[in-house]
C-alpha cells in the first residue's frame, strides 16, 4: 500500500495526474500542486530553515506521507497574506493590537 501511495503522489507531483478532473470527490487535491521544500525555497526565494521552522510550528499548510513532506504551491502566499499588516492610514496614531498581525 505504502508503494502505491508513493507512486500515485509522485505521479502527481510532477503532473502526471491522468484523471486529475475526475477526483473532486478527494477535496480537489488533484488540482493542488504540491512541492517539496526545498522547491518552495526556490520558488519563493526563502531559505530552507525558514521553511522547515514555519512547518514544525504547523503555521504552513504541508502533508508528510511516509517520509515525504509536502506543501501546495501557494503555502508561502498563503502565509504571508494571513499575517499582512495594513498600514494606518491616520498619521501618528498607535496601531491597534489586531492590526499589528502575528510575528513571522
Amino acid at each position: 500500500m505504502r508503494i502505491i501511495t508513493k507512486c500515485i503522489l509522485l505521479s502527481y507531483l510532477h503532473n502526471e495526474w491522468p484523471l486529475a478532473g475526475e477526483h473532486a470527490e478527494y477535496g480537489g487535491f488533484a488540482d493542488m500542486q504540491m512541492m517539496t521544500i526545498r522547491e518552495i525555497a526556490r520558488h519563493s526565494g526563502w531559505p530552507e530553515g525558514r521553511i522547515r521552522r514555519l512547518v514544525a510550528a504547523r503555521r504552513l499548510r504541508h502533508v508528510k506521507l511516509d517520509g515525504l513532506l509536502l506543501l501546495p504551491a501557494n503555502a508561502v502566499d498563503e502565509f504571508v497574506q494571513a499575517n499582512m499588516v495594513e498600514p494606518d492610514l491616520e498619521f501618528g496614531s498607535q496601531p491597534t493590537p489586531k492590526s499589528r498581525g502575528p510575528l513571522l
